[in-house]
């Protein structure tokens, strides 16, 4: 999937874009569905992929996946095919989802995938929008492990600090979709206001693409990874980040890669603020 074919020239230059997916009743819908789940008091950031339920991971995706699809086709997203459907959900917390990237989902080489952010009410710096940290997507490796935060990761060299102020907030109005590269950098800092800030989340791929998950494992510092071929469903079924239905296809041994800091402050910059 190359970015010219599904979005816009600042997608191909920043790996991301922000367009209007979203009207008023389609927001009244999700909404009032999100409500209607009744998942309670939430602490922190929640998100639904990490309920044990697989019956009402699949209600939730069920839904939320043939909206994001409808719209995104609307849009002229014909090539892309939506990866189901998430809450995730930030409430009012001091608490940050520390800059990361998402994993590997496909074959990278020959093709990319990118996530659907979408707000269902106006976010800001004050609630926990999303930052993103521009070309980030460009010269990482091509298989990021699914493992949390327990896997080395490119930019773990780099003083957290130093990466929070080279990034950008992208402050939305609800309904609109945050569209990014997978490979992009990206967290929230904390929610300061009243409410809690929920959103929805989908992937995007190219509809012929093989789903893939790569899952790590540190043995006397040496990382094995194990490549998983993934249908659809199989993304209903992780425990401890394992797809227990997939696929083995096979297992090698890698040495992480990082980014030098000093490298990371010739591309984006030495500012430390947080």
């Amino acid at each position: 999937m190359n970015a010219s074919a599904i979005c816009d020239d600042q997608f191909e230059q920043c790996g991301y874009t922000v367009v209007e997916l979203l009207d008023e009743g389609e927001l009244r819908r999700v909404r009032e569905f999100y409500e209607s789940l009744e998942i309670g008091s939430i602490e922190g950031n929640y998100c639904s992929v990490h309920e044990p339920n697989v019956d009402f991971k699949r209600r939730i995706n069920s839904f939320l996946a043939p909206i994001i699809q409808s719209n995104l086709d609307k849009l002229g997203f014909i090539t892309g095919k939506v990866m189901g459907g998430v809450f995730v959900v930030k409430a009012p917390t001091h608490e940050h989802v520390e800059p990361h990237q998402d994993p590997t989902l496909v074959d990278e080489v020959r093709g990319r995938s990118m996530n659907i952010w979408v707000p269902l009410q106006d976010v800001s710096t004050e609630n926990g929008c999303l930052w993103m940290l521009p070309n980030s997507q460009d010269e990482v490796p091509m298989v990021r492990p699914g493992n949390g935060y327990d896997h080395p990761g490119y930019y773990d060299r780099v003083p957290k600090g130093a990466i929070w102020g080279a990034m950008t907030p992208i402050e939305m109005s609800a309904g609109e979709a945050l569209v990014y590269d997978h490979r992009m950098l990206h967290g929230s800092k904390g929610n300061s206001s009243l409410t809690d800030r929920v959103a929805i989340v989908s992937g995007l791929c190219d509809r012929d693409a093989q789903l893939r998950f790569y899952h790590a494992e540190e043995s006397d510092g040496r990382h094995t990874i194990s490549e998983y071929l993934m249908g659809e469903s199989d993304f209903l079924s992780f425990v401890d980040f394992v797809p227990q239905a997939a696929v083995l296809a096979g297992r090698t041994t890698v040495e992480p890669t990082y980014i030098d800091p000093s490298e990371f402050a010739r591309r984006y910059g030495s500012s430390s603020s947080y």
